[in-house]
């Protein structure tokens, strides 16, 4: 386990491939960003109830989710991180964290949303 802080553009991209997980414990928070940039280059994420991702997380299987303020459920799913990336099934969440972000969060998917959003209110004129 590292601890690195927060990490941007050059720094984050020189370590990428080592990272296995992201740790996201917040106690609220909308959309996390850094959870969203993590999926997208296919790392999984330990995430807390307390972010609007921990559902979805659970429902791609894109990494594990958490109650707030759990250190024995932190521990829990570190040691499940651990297990993954030591028997090579890590390689699973990553393909999973990528679909999340590409079928959820992608420019395509937000602007099909907008479009039937769009065809439901002319429909109903």
């Amino acid at each position: 386990v590292s601890v690195t802080g927060p990490l941007f553009n050059k720094d984050l991209l020189d370590i990428r491939d080592t990272i296995t997980t992201v740790v996201h414990p917040s106690r609220w928070e909308g959309i996390a960003m850094a959870l969203l940039e993590s999926f997208a280059m296919g790392i999984p994420a330990i995430v807390s109830y307390g972010t609007n991702l921990a559902d979805i997380v659970s429902q791609y299987n894109a990494g594990w989710r958490i109650p707030n303020d759990d250190v024995q459920g932190l521990a829990e799913a570190l040691k499940l991180a651990q297990v993954a990336s030591t028997e090579g099934t890590i390689n699973q969440f990553s393909l999973s964290a990528k679909k999340l972000v590409k079928e959820k969060f992608s420019w395509d998917y937000a602007g099909n949303r907008i479009l039937k959003d769009i065809y439901a209110q002319v429909a109903n004129h």
